[in-house]
């Protein structure tokens, strides 16, 4: 999606804007607004108020509403009304984050900034320039702006947070209350308006889209497991984040999308790779909550055959966006094109190449490789115990859930999206390990597992304890 503060694909930024500020004149509109003055007061002062932020702004960024000439996606009432203003809500928390920068204390983090992060937000840089000169000057110009509010509020304010291995954990459990949030909305949903998220046997969620949804829910399963693998075993939050492993595995099935399958699939191999026995006793739990739940939709396996029986729906999008880039290999075609047409191009690669031409597929690959240089450092880093092993893998897993989703849907290509904040996310992650291989053995934080802690610590404020960064090599 390129729509940047319309949340409804079919009407313009500016259309989105008006509604947003004409629905705050009515009573309900202000009492809502003075609701929500109040909490972004607390996202602006409160020393939690940029985690809370964050939470907020990936759970919205779950919810969107698309072409609906297919079926009817309309939510019950609260999550529609939510859904409608999603877009100008995060753009507004997301202005609130960046200028809690100013408030933040001190970090001993000297490394927030890697390459990666400078690449994808050059390339982002070059995408909306592109698209504000010679499509939409307005979207392109507001994209930007996000791209940067982006760029500040988790690689800086909430990147240098993580200053230790339990502000690792914090930072990642951000992921793991909005999937929780998440998967009460779409429960909800499917129990009050069943019909309106479920399209040919296929779940389409508050996200309206079957293959958003099955990123949405690879992400949040990678995430999930990590959070579960970490808590110690009385902590009732390990046990909510394993109920939830199931019934995120069983959104993945339901909607039968082959990308969101491999993504999954990817994942889970990626990080557990050879520990059979810690992927066994996640697996016994999650399959036994899949199936349960699964008992209470009938339908929720009837997509299982799209895996093994649908054609490829591919081919003839990307041999249109290969033979778009022929005819504008150097520069592409993104000044010939409407919004709507703009979306529709569903690889990364092959988008860039159709959009932007050549200038932006260097750009692009240049961002890749930044990136996937990273595996062998982080898989080194792993194998000399220069990092937690389960943080390791979850980023390392992260990456190769990232590369696989990007060829087979435009996600590098979007604009404020859940795709593109997981990446600002992802880097956060990157840097803080990065950094912390090259900490001495006597500053490192140590296993969290190995102490009694509660899950109410991983959002305690940190700002009395010695962090292990305070002396490095």
């Amino acid at each position: 999606m390129i729509s940047v503060l319309a949340q409804n694909s079919n009407i313009s930024v500016t259309e989105s804007i008006r509604f947003a500020f004409e629905s705050l004149l009515t009573p309900a509109g202000f009492a809502a607004a003075l609701l929500g003055s109040t909490l972004l007061a607390f996202i602006l002062l409160w020393r939690n108020g940029p985690v809370l932020g964050a939470v907020i702004v990936v759970f919205l960024m779950t919810m969107m509403q698309l072409n609906d000439r297919w079926f009817d996606n309309t939510l019950i009432a609260p999550l529609q009304k939510l859904r409608d203003f999603a877009k100008f809500t995060t753009v507004v928390v997301l202005a609130t984050m960046t200028l809690s920068a100013l408030f933040v204390r001190p970090s001993t983090r000297t490394q927030l900034v890697r390459l990666p992060v400078v690449m994808f937000f050059i390339f982002q840089t070059l995408y909306m320039w592109r698209l504000g000169i010679e499509n939409d000057l307005v979207r392109g110009g507001l994209g930007w702006l996000t791209t940067i509010m982006l760029l500040v509020s988790f690689t800086f304010v909430l990147g240098r947070r993580i200053e230790d291995d339990r502000g690792f954990d914090r930072f990642v459990s951000i992921f793991g209350y909005a999937s929780i949030v998440y998967i009460a909305a779409n429960l909800l949903q499917l129990g009050l308006g069943y019909r309106n998220v479920v399209a040919g046997n296929r779940l389409m969620g508050i996200s309206g889209n079957a293959q958003l949804m099955a990123y949405i829910c690879s992400i949040f399963l990678l995430t999930n497991v990590y959070l579960f693998s970490r808590l110690p075993l009385g902590s009732a939050m390990r046990w909510l984040y394993g109920l939830s492993i199931g019934v995120l595995g069983l959104f993945v099935i339901w909607t039968g999308s082959r990308t969101g399958a491999l993504c999954a699939a990817t994942g889970m191999l990626a990080y557990f790779r050879l520990r059979v026995g810690s992927f066994a006793l996640i697996g016994v739990l999650g399959a036994a909550v899949l199936f349960a739940v699964a008992s209470f939709f009938s339908e929720s396996f009837d997509g299982v055959s799209r895996f093994l029986e649908g054609g490829n729906t591919r081919r003839d999008v990307w041999l249109q966006a290969w033979s778009e880039f022929t005819s504008a290999p150097l520069f592409g075609t993104i000044g010939l094109r409407d919004d709507e047409s703009v979306s529709t191009i569903e690889s990364s690669y092959l988008a860039t190449l159709s959009l932007l031409g050549a200038t932006g597929g260097v750009v692009l690959l240049a961002s890749v490789f930044s990136i996937l240089f990273m595996l062998p450092k982080l898989a080194y880093y792993r194998w000399v115990s220069r990092v937690v092993p389960e943080q390791a893998d979850l980023v390392i897993a992260s990456i190769a859930v990232v590369m696989v989703g990007s060829v087979f849907e435009g996600f590098f290509l979007g604009i404020l999206s859940f795709a593109v904040v997981w990446m600002y996310a992802l880097f956060a992650l990157c840097a803080y390990l990065l950094e912390r291989a090259t900490w001495s053995d006597d500053d490192s934080a140590g296993d969290p597992d190995d102490q009694d802690r509660e899950e109410s610590e991983f959002l305690e404020d940190d700002s009395e304890r010695p962090s292990p960064a305070t002396t490095t090599l």
